[in-house]
């Protein structure tokens, strides 16, 4: 069996190395956690309608590569998601016109 050794200096440079492969991630790109808080959904639900808006063609999905933990500054590609620019749009015209 192996084990990580977290102190070797593969492990170290590896650290190094996926640090500096953080994405910028743009502000109007937002994760579903970030929805969801938005939404005052659960990520599960808020989840669930970004998926049906993303297959609608409401909004679109984008990988970007951020840290995932503080405590072990773990980087992962990660879903983030933004409304396409017709609909955001829309919705501040029906928010103006005090529609529902």
């Amino acid at each position: 069996m192996f084990r990580r050794n977290p102190k070797s200096d593969w492990a170290k440079a590896l650290a190094v190395a996926m640090e500096r492969e953080v994405d910028e991630v743009p502000s109007d790109w937002l994760k579903v956690s970030d929805i969801a808080v938005q939404m005052g959904l659960s990520d599960e639900q808020a989840g669930k309608a970004v998926t049906l808006l993303v297959r609608k063609g409401m909004a679109e999905m984008k990988k970007f590569r951020i840290k995932t933990s503080k405590k072990t500054k773990m980087v992962r590609p990660t879903c983030h998601y933004r409304l396409i620019s017709s609909v955001k749009e829309t919705a501040r015209k029906v928010s103006a016109s005090g529609k529902s």
